[in-house]
């Protein structure tokens, strides 16, 4: 019993290390996500707007797309 139980410590602490990590992982990626649509509200704020061309620019495709679905 001994023997099994310092064999079944190391995997749990193994384990346990490597949740710790992707946690801390999964953390970081979530906070340079967050920076990331911070610094994109601020593009917005300071008038360089990125978000709304693409969507002007996606409702003229889907305009010319129903356009040339009439026509053909």
């Amino acid at each position: 019993i001994e023997i099994g139980e310092c064999w079944i410590e190391p995997a749990q602490s193994r384990d346990r290390k490597r949740r710790m990590q992707d946690s801390v992982r999964s953390k970081s990626w979530i906070e340079r996500r967050e920076s990331w649509i911070e610094r994109s509200k601020s593009w917005i704020e300071s008038g360089e707007c990125w978000i709304e061309p693409a969507q002007s620019r996606d409702r003229k495709r889907g305009m010319l797309d129903r356009a040339r679905s009439k026509s053909g």
